[in-house]
């Protein structure tokens, strides 16, 4: 069939009227030529006659590699104003115990893609997400090695978030100086002043605080239990 001819009967089929196979309706579509029939009125009538069937080995394959079928007329990508739109229009709709359930089978087994190329990056923005955050769902019973409780109540407690924040506040204050030989930097420790285990309700005090280098510190009065054998020595 020449060009000509081929215009001619165009034209003709613009007008012709077609039945659609779902809902049994008539409809006309600019779409029609010589290698394709439309044999739905529209996308609702296509996706009832999906309902059911299995899919074929072109959607099979898509689904195995985690990449959705592209719709011929879409391309395989969608734009940003259809991200967009469809972002505010699931924005705080909680999804059914179906649904993540069908999600679940969806993607087991498979790696996803944006995790594996991005790992490095995802990882340091969680680390920054989490730092200096308590984590209620990670201690005790619930954290991978726990063994009963065993820990001794003294390392409880000087790795607890509030001892660590404590920690924390005194550096800021002293400018991370020590407080005996004005040495800044270098290997620091927040001190307490009056001792840690004669005074219970002030390990966490701010003024109970101050910053020493590592040298000071193995001088002062109250390291390795100096004060505590001085306090037994009075009594």
């Amino acid at each position: 069939m020449s060009k000509i001819e081929w215009k001619s009967e165009k034209r003709l089929l613009k007008d012709f009227a077609l039945i659609c196979k779902t809902c049994q309706s008539t409809f006309k579509s600019k779409k029609l030529c010589k290698s394709r029939l439309p044999k739905y009125c529209s996308k609702e009538c296509y996706r009832l006659s999906l309902l059911g069937k299995k899919p074929n080995e072109k959607q099979l394959y898509a689904l195995k590699i985690g990449r959705t079928y592209p719709h011929s007329n879409k391309g395989s990508h969608w734009s940003e104003q259809s991200r967009l739109k469809l972002s505010k229009t699931k924005k705080g709709i909680k999804l059914t115990i179906e649904h993540k359930q069908s999600l679940s089978l969806a993607k087991k087994g498979n790696q996803i893609k944006h995790f594996m190329d991005n790992w490095e990056t995802i990882k340091s923005r969680i680390s920054k997400a989490l730092m200096g955050k308590p984590q209620p769902w990670n201690r005790g019973k619930n954290h991978h090695n726990w063994q009963g409780g065993i820990t001794p109540l003294n390392f409880k407690i000087r790795n607890s978030f509030e001892y660590k924040q404590w920690r924390r506040e005194v550096f800021k204050r002293d400018d991370f100086t020590c407080q005996v030989c004005s040495q800044r930097g270098g290997r620091l420790v927040a001190d307490h002043i009056k001792p840690f285990s004669l005074y219970p309700e002030l390990r966490t005090n701010l003024e109970n605080g101050r910053t020493l280098c590592k040298e000071c510190d193995l001088k002062s009065d109250t390291y390795g239990g100096r004060a505590v054998g001085k306090a037994m020595l009075a009594n």
